[in-house]
């Protein structure tokens, strides 16, 4: 016990020498700008430790990812940050993905873990709503209330009523918060707002602006991560599942349709008995996509049942309940074999159904960091 609290102590005395400590926050898209923050402060002249969470958690070291191994079953603890911090101390930047889900438990990582000069927001969406909140004003304020007191908030979301809900926060811990500005002619590029913020944030400690072909590399990686994967068993397909959230499962839909005009699309969307929240949202999901293009809608999971029910119209015509089997996913495989449509996997990921599924898509990829930027 003396130990861990000494440890406590010195977490904080050591995170103060740290010279440039940046808190990720927002819905979708940290764990991948964590990365591309940490490329940057590298590639001009810092000593760098980056921690990424999520289904695959790793942590960063001067470019060298590093898993971190974790117990099925248990849940995340965030002294996680504290043992993970003292394996690589020191350096000179610090960038970290703030993972958790209550406006409390966000100031908590915020406040007592990080410590940032700089808090990023790099979206708000709706996902966690018994927790942030069922509608994006409420998500906005629960991410506002998680702020501790930082030099600047930077912020990706384009949504001006959104900004001047988190603004307010900002101040409220005398923080400058400044949005990034995303050019119209990259407007629908999901995930394009992660660049601009991290060519704020070096405009905004002094650095090095981004140079044109680090701006460019990172629209290049985008563009490849949004793009459609070919399985070696004549399937193509797209992890959509990983999205989680609805509003960044329909902007991603959206694109990939527009980007692949000619091809009709499957939805597979897995659902879990502790995500509720979750499941009761994609029922607004169906709601509104283009169903033009859609020609078959697979639910599987818990609440699969009480999707169907309140879905509508040809929403409820092409979707089918599927039993939690390898049946299915056989049946799921065969039926994008003989139509050609697209398999597009939403709703949750982290589930045997879907770990599956992927693995027969694409082998091995459920084991590699699958952020949108690699490091280099």
């Amino acid at each position: 016990m003396l130990r861990s609290i000494w440890m406590r102590f010195n977490y904080t005395r050591l995170l103060d020498s740290v010279r440039v400590r940046i808190a990720v926050n927002g819905v979708r898209g940290k764990s991948s700008l964590v990365v591309l923050l940490e490329r940057l402060f590298r590639s001009r002249g810092f000593t760098t430790y980056g921690k990424v969470t999520g289904e695959n958690p790793f942590s960063i070291k001067d470019g060298v990812f590093y898993p971190i191994p974790r117990m099925e079953g248990f849940p995340i603890s965030l002294d996680e940050n504290i043992c993970e911090f003292y394996k690589y101390f020191p350096f000179d930047a610090m960038i970290v993905e703030n993972q958790a889900i209550t406006p409390y438990t966000i100031r908590v990582v915020n406040e007592l873990l990080v410590k940032p000069h700089i808090i990023v927001v790099t979206n708000v969406r709706r996902d966690h709503g018994d927790s942030l909140g069922w509608d994006l004003r409420s998500v906005a304020r629960s991410l506002g209330r998680g702020f501790s007191r930082a030099s600047i908030v930077v912020c990706g979301e384009q949504r001006v009523e959104l900004n001047s809900i988190l603004e307010r926060y900002a101040r409220g811990v005398g923080a400058l918060f400044d949005v990034v500005e995303v050019p119209e002619a990259v407007r629908g590029l999901p995930g394009v707002e992660l660049v601009f913020i991290a060519s704020r944030i070096m405009d905004r400690l002094g650095l090095d602006s981004m140079k044109p072909y680090e701006e460019g590399e990172a629209l290049e990686s985008i563009l490849k991560h949004f793009t459609l994967r070919e399985s070696s068993i004549g399937v193509s397909w797209f992890p959509g599942a990983k999205l989680n959230d609805i509003d960044s499962t329909s902007i991603v839909l959206k694109y990939m349709m527009d980007r692949y005009p000619s091809r009709g699309f499957m939805l597979v969307a897995y659902f879990r008995s502790d995500r509720p929240s979750r499941t009761i949202s994609f029922t607004e999901f169906f709601d509104n996509i283009d169903l033009d293009r859609v020609g078959r809608i697979y639910l599987v999971g818990f609440g699969a049942d009480y999707v169907y029910r309140r879905v509508k119209g040809r929403v409820r015509e092409v979707s089918r309940i599927l039993p939690d089997s390898t049946k299915s996913i056989e049946q799921i495989i065969q039926e994008a074999r003989d139509t050609g449509y697209v398999i597009f996997t939403i709703g949750n990921q982290v589930n045997n159904f879907m770990r599956t599924l992927t693995a027969i898509l694409e082998p091995g990829i459920e084991k590699t960091v699958t952020t949108i930027f690699k490091s280099n």
